[in-house]
C-alpha cells in the first residue's frame, strides 16, 4: 500500500524532500549552516517590514483601523456593525496600542505578524521540503512585494496571514507523521517523543479556526486544507485519520462560530447582492480587475510591465512540480492542493454566483505562505544545478525590483492635508469629503487630538452627521472640501465663496466661506 511519504517499493524520486541530492546543492552555493541562513532570513524579513514603516500617509482604512480599536470592546462593535471583518484584529490591535497612536505603532503589529509568519512559513517548508528548500520558501515570502505591501498597513490581512502560517504548520505535520494515521488525537500525549502530532492538530484547527476570526475569506485556506486531507486519505485509507479530521474540523469550526450571529447580521447589512451594489461598489470587480489580483498573486506584485513574462515562468515551474510531486507522490502534495482548491473555487465562484468572489482574492495574502513553499519545491524539481541556481536568481531579482516599486508607491498625502486643515482651522468650519468618504477616517485620525472641532468629521465619533447637502451645511461659517483626484465632492459649495484652493499632487483641498 502506498505509504504517507510516497511509494513503498519504488517509483520515481521525490524531488521535493531527496536530502542528499537538495543538501549538496545548498552546501555548494551557501555552504550549509542552515539554522544560521534561516536566522539571517528572519533578519531580512525584520527589515524590510520595519525600516522605513511609517514612510507613507495613513490609508484611510488604517483610520477605520484606528478608531475600531481605539476604544473599549463596546465601542469595538459598534463600529465592526459598519464593517465587513470579524474581530480578531481589532481586539489585537485595541491591546497593542497601549504602546502608543502614531503611524509606526499602529502598523507595527501587521509588520510583526508578517515577520511571524516568515519563521512558520521555513517551519512548514521543513515538513514537506527539504531543509535547504525551505530556506528558499523562507527567501520568497520575505522578499514578496505583496506580503510587504500588506505589512505596511493596519489591515487584519497580515494578521491573518500570520495564523494561517502558524495553521499551515499544524497542518504539513499531521499530513506528514503517520502516528496521525495510527492514533487518534490525545492518545500518544503520554509519549514524549510523539507528541508533535498532537501539537500539529492544535496548531491546525486553533489557529485555522482564529484566520477566520481576523479575516472571513481565510475558510478558502480551510477548503484548501481539505482538499489536501481527500489526498492523504486517498494515500493511507486511514479511518483513524478520517476520524481525527473531522474532530479537528469540528473544532476550528466551534472557535469561528462564536461570530456567526454577526456574520449573519453583516451579510444581511453589506454582502446581500443589493447591499454591494448599494454601499460596496469596490467589490464589483472586472474581468480586468480579476486578472490583475490573479497577476499579483501567481506572479509579483508591484512589477508592472513584466509581470505577464514572470507569471508564465510561475506557472511553468507549477508544472513541472506538479506533475514530478503526483508521480512521486511527494509529501508537498497536499500544499498543493492548499493553493489550487481556493484559487480555482474562488474564480468558478466569480464567473457562476457573483463577481464580489474576484474581490476576494484581493483578501489572499495568506496564499503567499504555502505559494512560497510550493515554489520552492517546483524549483527543487527543475533538473540540473545550474538551471536551479538561475531559475531562483530570477525569481529573486523579480522579488527585489517589486520591493523597489514598494517602497516607492506614493499614496494621496493625507499627512499633508491634515496639516493644512490644522493650520488653518476655525471653530465653525466643516469639511466636505467625496462621495465615497474616501479620506474621512484618516482625516480623523491625524486631526484626533486637534483642539477646535470640525464638523463632518468622523461622524460616529464626533456625534456630526456627514455633509452632503445644503441642508447639512447650514451652520456652518466655512467649508473645507478634501478630494483625492478624480472622486467628486459629496456636497458641491455653490453659492459659497472660494477662499483658498491648495493643490497636493494626489489630494486638492478647497476652502470655501459662507456668502458670496
Amino acid at each position: 500500500m502506498p505509504s504517507l511519504f510516497g511509494i513503498e517499493g519504488g517509483g520515481e524520486k521525490d524531488f521535493f524532500s531527496e536530502e542528499k541530492k537538495q543538501k549538496t546543492f545548498f552546501q555548494r552555493w551557501f555552504g550549509g549552516g542552515e539554522p544560521f541562513w534561516a536566522a539571517l532570513l528572519l533578519l531580512l524579513g525584520v527589515g524590510i517590514c520595519f525600516a522605513w514603516l511609517d514612510r507613507a500617509a495613513v490609508w484611510n482604512d488604517e483610520g477605520f483601523s484606528y478608531f475600531v480599536a481605539r476604544g473599549d470592546f463596546s465601542n469595538l462593535l459598534s463600529w465592526i456593525a459598519a464593517d465587513t471583518h470579524p474581530p480578531l484584529y481589532y481586539l489585537a490591535l485595541m491591546v497593542w496600542l497601549k504602546l502608543g497612536h502614531s503611524v509606526f505603532v499602529l502598523r507595527s503589529l501587521s509588520a510583526l505578524a508578517t515577520v511571524v509568519a516568515l519563521g512558520f512559513t521555513y517551519l512548514a517548508g521543513r515538513r514537506v521540503l527539504a531543509p535547504g528548500w525551505a530556506l528558499l520558501a523562507m527567501l520568497l515570502f520575505a522578499t514578496s512585494p505583496l506580503a510587504l505591501y500588506w505589512a505596511e498597513k493596519a489591515r487584519p490581512y497580515a494578521f491573518q496571514t500570520m495564523l494561517v502560517a502558524i495553521s499551515l504548520w499544524g497542518f504539513t505535520r499531521v499530513v506528514t507523521d503517520p502516528a496521525a494515521s495510527s492514533a487518534w488525537i490525545g492518545a500518544r500525549l503520554r509519549r514524549r517523543d510523539a507528541r508533535g502530532v498532537d501539537i500539529g492538530w492544535l496548531a491546525y484547527a486553533a489557529a485555522g479556526g482564529l484566520a477566520m476570526l481576523a479575516q472571513h475569506p481565510a475558510g478558502f485556506y480551510v477548503l484548501g486544507c481539505n482538499a489536501g486531507a481527500l489526498i492523504v486519505l486517498a494515500r493511507t485509507l486511514s479511518w483513524r485519520f478520517f476520524g481525527n479530521w473531522v474532530v479537528a474540523q469540528l473544532a476550528l469550526a466551534a472557535i469561528w462560530l462564536s461570530w456567526l450571529p454577526h456574520f449573519l447580521a453583516q451579510v444581511h447589512s453589506h454582502l446581500t447582492p443589493a447591499e454591494i451594489a448599494q454601499k460596496h461598489e469596490i467589490f464589483l470587480i472586472t474581468l480586468q480587475g480579476l486578472a490583475q489580483r490573479l497577476l499579483d498573486l501567481l506572479s509579483v506584485a508591484e512589477l508592472n510591465r513584466p509581470q505577464p513574462v514572470l507569471l508564465a515562468v510561475y506557472l511553468g515551474l507549477l508544472a513541472i512540480g506538479l506533475r514530478a510531486a503526483i508521480l512521486s507522490r511527494a509529501k508537498i502534495l497536499p500544499v498543493f492542493a492548499v493553493v489550487l482548491a481556493p484559487l480555482l473555487v474562488c474564480v468558478g465562484a466569480y464567473f457562476a454566483v457573483h463577481p464580489v468572489f474576484g474581490y476576494i482574492l484581493s483578501t489572499f495574502d495568506w496564499l503567499l505562505v504555502p505559494y512560497a513553499i510550493v515554489i520552492a519545491g517546483c524549483v527543487a524539481a527543475v533538473p540540473g544545478v545550474l538551471p536551479r541556481a538561475g531559475v531562483i536568481a530570477l525569481l529573486v531579482a523579480a522579488n527585489a525590483w517589486g520591493l523597489k516599486n514598494t517602497y516607492q508607491y506614493d499614496p494621496p498625502p493625507t499627512d499633508q492635508a491634515a496639516r493644512l486643515v490644522a493650520a488653518q482651522a476655525r471653530p465653525g468650519d466643516g469639511i466636505v469629503f467625496s462621495t465615497y468618504g474616501s479620506e474621512n477616517d484618516v482625516l480623523g485620525y491625524y486631526l484626533r487630538d486637534f483642539p477646535v472641532p470640525v464638523g463632518g468629521l468622523i461622524p460616529r465619533q464626533a456625534g456630526v452627521g456627514e455633509i452632503h447637502s445644503a441642508a447639512t451645511a447650514a451652520g456652518y461659517q466655512r467649508l473645507w472640501v478634501v478630494l483625492p483626484v478624480g472622486e467628486r465632492a459629496a456636497f458641491d459649495p455653490v453659492g459659497w465663496r472660494p477662499v483658498g484652493h491648495w493643490d497636493l499632487g494626489r489630494i486638492t483641498v478647497g476652502l470655501f466661506a459662507a456668502g458670496q
